[in-house]
């Protein structure tokens, strides 16, 4: 499944709720049964990231472990449920970046996020491939934060690798509420059950959450690029969990 042409979907994502039926979704002609991959982790994936945390200043730090810690204490309270739920979603305009290639899922929400965050033409899918170290197999997912925080200054992305459905819905939440920026996501669905495709590695953008926990937004690559592969949708938390490997907030 090569893409030959440059995509892009555009949203209108207001600060409460909004429609999913106002999301422009395109689908192509046909399906594609191949198991979807492009986002993955390595033995030491995670020992190279505690080292570029290492590697920051000391007041960047400290703000890291500021952000770990309020993340892993709000997570173990109990949350206070409204009793409507709003859709809470990051501000103004997101839009999508479809993955040029079949392992450029993570440089595609990349470049996505990047174009939110800085109101501005991001780098190509490519360029941000190269600097990511990204191969055939894809990109490494723990070198999102890296990346993004030499990319921008809006937010100190970390990663949250606590995937229970209460830890990662409250990395999303105050991400988007606090620093009005998305988060990334990382999935794996073997099986495809609950999904629209299976994948042994995925990498999406949550431009949005539930008050009261119990949705997740969803932007996705993928979207569009074959028929039934929605751009934008909404999932259970509870749904994604099982699923969700880490979240990047």
């Amino acid at each position: 499944m090569k893409i030959k042409k440059i995509f892009m979907v555009t949203a209108m994502i207001t600060a409460i709720s909004l429609s999913l039926a106002s999301y422009p979704t395109v689908y192509a002609e046909s399906k594609n049964a191949e198991m979807v991959s492009g986002d993955y982790i390595t033995s030491t994936s995670l020992n190279e990231y505690q080292e570029y945390l290492q590697s920051l200043p000391k007041e960047m730090q400290i703000k890291v472990q500021e952000k770990h810690n309020a993340t892993k204490l709000l997570s173990m309270q109990p949350l206070a449920r409204a009793a409507t739920a709003t859709k809470v979603t990051i501000p103004g305009t997101f839009s999508m970046y479809r993955q040029l290639e079949d392992n450029y899922c993570v440089p595609a929400c990349v470049q996505s996020a990047l174009g939110y965050i800085n109101s501005s033409t991001p780098p190509t899918q490519a360029a941000i491939a190269r600097a990511m170290g990204t191969s055939s197999s894809g990109t490494d997912r723990t070198k999102i934060p890296e990346y993004m925080n030499s990319q921008q200054s809006k937010c100190l992305y970390i990663i949250n690798t606590n995937t229970t459905q209460t830890s990662i819905c409250t990395a999303i939440y105050n991400t988007i509420t606090n620093d009005k920026v998305p988060t990334f996501m990382s999935i794996e669905n073997t099986t495809g059950s609950n999904w629209y495709y299976s994948t042994s590695g995925h990498c999406l953008i949550n431009n949005g959450i539930y008050s009261d926990y119990s949705k997740i937004l969803f932007s996705d690559p993928l979207g569009g690029t074959q028929a039934g592969y929605p751009t934008f949708f909404e999932k259970d938390a509870s749904v994604v969990a099982p699923m969700c490997k880490q979240v990047v907030y």
